[in-house]
């Protein structure tokens, strides 16, 4: 019996890396040139006999790299977080939306969800957003059908240093945070 699942090509790399591609624009260009907007103009379907103009190869090659370097990011195993540039474009991250909090060196530490719509609170400069309202902290099912808890109030070094246990632990003196599975 076959599977049900989409297997995916291997991504190398973005399209056209090496090569020459155009960045493309936000808004309208008004010319065969493409646009997040309005993708190419009409002039491009135009006969070139009647006045038209063909898209531009450099636009193409544009439109690949922007598609493929986000595929290609994912296939990596890269981690979002909050960016100033991705709220001022779409006024905020939607509820719902999923973001990592890193550290200073951009390791990954845990994942926030937004808790409200349009959210423009930024977690990274400051972290007293992650209170449930703005931001919650998400834990995630591990080892099986069990429940990695809600972990306590914790510093960067802390998180890197995390016993999972059974049972309730004695405190650690060596600053390991003893998260507890949940059936």
């Amino acid at each position: 019996m076959a599977e049900n699942f989409l297997v995916l090509p291997l991504i190398p790399q973005p399209f056209a890396n090496g090569g020459q591609h155009a960045d493309i624009p936000n808004g309208e260009t008004g010319t065969n040139r493409a646009s997040f907007q309005e993708g190419w103009g009409e002039i491009t379907s135009t006969p070139i006999a009647d006045g038209g103009i063909p898209p531009n190869r450099l636009d193409f090659n544009g439109l690949g790299y922007i598609a493929t370097a986000f595929a290609f990011a994912l296939q990596q195993g890269r981690f979002w977080s909050f960016d100033t540039s991705v709220v001022n474009a779409i006024g905020g991250y939607p509820k719902g939306a999923v973001l990592w909090v890193k550290d200073n060196a951009g390791v990954p530490l845990y994942m926030v969800q937004s808790v409200k719509a349009n959210n423009t609170d930024n977690f990274l400069t400051t972290p007293s957003y992650i209170d449930g309202v703005s931001w919650q902290k998400l834990s995630f099912n591990v080892f099986g059908d069990k429940m990695l808890g809600t972990l306590p109030d914790q510093n960067e070094a802390q998180i890197r240093n995390i016993a999972i246990v059974d049972e309730e632990p004695e405190t650690g003196v060596d600053g390991t945070i003893y998260a507890i599975l949940q059936e």
